[in-house]
């Protein structure tokens, strides 16, 4: 196979691979209130199918690696930062963790 054919495929697959992304963020918008503007960490934790004290060990885990509002006696998150959590994986959260010490080291 040639150049041209070996970036063609890696396209057709990132391009396969982006097209799923697409599918699971509608699906995940479609689960999440439009009108709520913000998510108890509980609330968080039930979209993403886990309970919160399994995230509570590790706030990079968490929405906006863990910066939340405290109301009360409880923390909550934006909208638009849970929205933008559901979409990506543990995989990505700790990457972006690790990226973000590395910034201020």
């Amino acid at each position: 196979m040639g150049v041209l054919e070996d970036l063609q495929a890696t396209l057709d697959v990132i391009n396969e691979q982006l097209s799923i992304v697409n599918q699971r963020l509608m699906a995940l918008e479609q689960r999440v209130t439009p009108k709520q503007v913000w998510y108890t960490k509980k609330d968080a934790a039930a979209l993403k199918g886990v309970r919160a004290s399994t995230l509570d060990a590790d706030p990079w885990l968490w929405p906006n690696h863990g910066k939340a509002i405290k109301i009360g006696k409880t923390y909550h998150f934006w909208h638009e930062d849970v929205l933008d959590w559901l979409s990506k994986t543990d995989e990505q959260l700790w990457i972006e963790h690790l990226s973000s010490k590395n910034k201020s080291a």
